[in-house]
C-alpha cells in the first residue's frame, strides 16, 4: 500500500496523513481503506490551523493491489478538480486560496494582516 502512495506522489506526513507535495490533496488510511479529498484550512482557534479534507470519496479496503494505482489515480483528479472549483480569489493580492484562508468573502488572511491590520 505504502509503495503504491509513494509512487502517486504522495509522503506521510506526521499526522499520518499522505499528501502531494504541495499539501493541496491527501488520503488517510484506515482499515476501512483510503479515504482521498482535498485539503482545505480549519480553525480551532485563531493560533491553531490545521488540515481538514474536504470532498472525501472512499476506496474500499476490498480493492485489488493491481486496480488500486488506477483508482488512486483517479480519486486525487477528482479531488483536485472539486478544490480547483471551491478555491476563491482575493480581491487585493489577486491570488487564488481555498476557503481556510480567506479572512472574508474576498481578502485572504495574509492581506488582512497585511493591509487591514487584523490580527489573529
Amino acid at each position: 500500500m505504502e509503495q503504491i502512495l509513494q509512487e502517486a506522489d504522495l509522503r506521510p506526513g506526521e499526522d499520518g496523513l499522505w499528501t502531494d507535495a504541495g499539501h493541496t490533496l491527501g488520503v488517510a488510511r484506515s482499515r476501512a481503506g483510503l479515504f482521498v479529498g482535498w485539503l482545505d484550512v480549519g480553525w480551532i482557534g485563531t493560533d491553531d490551523a490545521f488540515s481538514e479534507m474536504r470532498d472525501v470519496s472512499h476506496l474500499a479496503a476490498g480493492v485489488r493491489p493491481e486496480h488500486l494505482s488506477r483508482e488512486i489515480a483517479i480519486a486525487l483528479d477528482e479531488a483536485a478538480a472539486a478544490r480547483a472549483e471551491h478555491l476563491r480569489d482575493c480581491g487585493r493580492c489577486r491570488e487564488r486560496f481555498v476557503p481556510g484562508q480567506m479572512y472574508g468573502a474576498d481578502c485572504c488572511h495574509s492581506c488582512a494582516t497585511r493591509e487591514l491590520g487584523v490580527r489573529f
